[in-house]
């Protein structure tokens, strides 16, 4: 007899994990198994990417249009007292002044748009990959302490409760909402970890508890060595 059912959607699959945590976990993680997990994570971590980089890289670009337009205007008013500043700066020399700030008048836009796609390119392969390892990253973590605590179950039933855990991060995407998305996704990791291994609550807790706080400590150490 075939234990799996229908596979929901992505997004009726967010909308179960975000608002009935305790309900899915309970009655829907091993059914659709592992490998529908991941493909949730992958999605999840897209979509997430896509949205977080869309937003910062709109208010950078307005940042940076707005710099652009202010230093435009300050040098064509104050050109000449500016132009030993400019030419320092710049390291060019003073007469290549004139005809760099002409430049940058004239191609402002193009530079500014340029600089905004290679900072959003660069926030979405960030975003991708901090999910994903992140979410991989505890996942592992957990299930090392789950087996220590006498827990007899597989690898993949972690990952697939991690996974569908990285559900949260949905939450990063909306004001305010960002705030708590870190300690929601505990609780979501709480719930899954809960039902696959038949943990306690005070062995979940702890699990979940270390499996966040042991990368962090080490990134905090790591960091501090590597100021000395």
């Amino acid at each position: 007899m075939n234990s799996h059912i229908e596979t929901p959607s992505w997004w009726q699959l967010t909308t179960r994990i975000l608002f009935s945590p305790r309900a899915f976990f309970a009655e829907s993680t091993g059914k659709l198994g592992y490998c529908v997990s991941m493909v949730y994570l992958a999605k999840t971590a897209l979509i997430a990417s896509l949205i977080n980089t869309l937003l910062l890289t709109t208010i950078f670009y307005a940042v940076v249009a707005s710099f652009a337009s202010i230093l435009t205007a300050f040098t064509a008013i104050l050109g000449t007292l500016l132009t030993p500043l400019i030419a320092v700066a710049a390291n060019i020399p003073p007469d290549k002044v004139p005809g760099a700030i002409e430049s940058f008048a004239r191609n402002g836009e193009f530079h500014t748009i340029m600089i905004s796609v290679k900072f959003g390119a660069i926030l979405l392969v960030g975003y991708f990959g901090t999910i994903v390892i992140s979410t991989c990253l505890q996942a592992g973590i957990a299930h090392l302490i789950a087996r220590l605590l006498g827990s007899t179950g597989s690898f993949r039933a972690t990952a697939a409760a991690y996974s569908f855990g990285s559900a949260a991060w949905m939450l990063s995407v909306i004001p305010l909402l960002n705030v708590i998305a870190p300690v929601y996704g505990a609780a979501l990791n709480f719930y899954g970890m809960r039902n696959v291994h038949q943990l306690s609550s005070a062995q979940t807790t702890l699990t979940v508890g270390l499996a966040v706080a042991v990368p962090l400590v080490t990134f905090m150490l790591c960091s501090n060595w590597c100021k000395l």
